[in-house]
């Protein structure tokens, strides 16, 4: 099965109880979008798991935070910064004790955007010219992937292109919507797959709900768990 979730923020306990919930083996396949790091206390037990024991079977995108550290890192290569000035400045920027110049590569690698037939995973959104056409996701400005604000807006269904599946805002700030995964079906369609959405967006806010999401991409059944359980 194919499986998608975002910004886990480096709550490693409640993702470890998500993948024993959806019995997560080495035939599944994980979608994270972004902001895997930042505000959860850890984050290098996540990078591990995620890019250890999972790396075959998960492919982790970039979201705003991940950026904002290649940027940090990036100034300080420009710079000649050792490996061990870049951990000790990528620990502060995060607020962990503990990191390696592995996690670093990792999160620098990690890419944008992944696309198939039928859906478009991002972290933020999908960029249009003035004239409402899709910007290919190859040309897009990395700043609009990680940070754009357009895809939270209901009202908002981006027309003729796949199915936009993303992340960034949280389902929290959508009336009735506190902590759950927020879907927006076409007309006339059985809601069973990808194709029959315009966009899905699946940020439950765990750090402010304690409520991780999970969408499986093969039946679009919505998984959840809760760290007050």
């Amino acid at each position: 099965m194919r499986y998608v979730v975002s910004d886990i923020h480096g709550n490693y306990e409640l993702f470890v109880k998500l993948l024993k919930k959806i019995n997560f083996s080495k035939d599944d396949t994980l979608f994270v979008l972004g902001d895997v790091i930042d505000k959860g206390k850890d984050v290098q037990k996540l990078l591990n798991l995620l890019f250890g024991e999972l790396r075959d079977n998960v492919l982790v995108l970039a979201g705003n935070h991940e950026f904002e550290l290649t940027k940090l890192v990036t100034n300080l290569i420009t710079k000649n910064a050792t490996d061990r000035k870049i951990v000790k400045e990528c620990k502060k920027f995060l607020g962990v004790k503990k990191l390696t110049m592995q996690d670093v590569d990792d999160i620098m690698n990690m890419p944008y955007y992944h696309e198939e037939e039928d859906f478009i995973l991002v972290h933020a959104g999908v960029p249009f010219d003035t004239k409402g056409n899709q910007i290919p996701l190859e040309s897009a400005p990395i700043e609009d992937l990680v940070y754009d604000r357009r895809f939270k807006r209901e009202h908002f269904l981006p027309p003729n292109i796949k199915c936009v599946i993303f992340g960034h805002t949280p389902t929290f700030y959508i009336e009735n919507q506190k902590g759950k995964i927020v879907k927006y079906q076409k007309k006339n369609t059985t809601g069973k797959s990808p194709k029959d959405y315009y966009k899905i967006q699946i940020d439950t806010g765990n750090y402010l709900t304690g409520i991780l999401g999970c969408l499986c991409l093969d039946d679009m059944r919505e998984i959840y768990v809760n760290e007050f359980d």
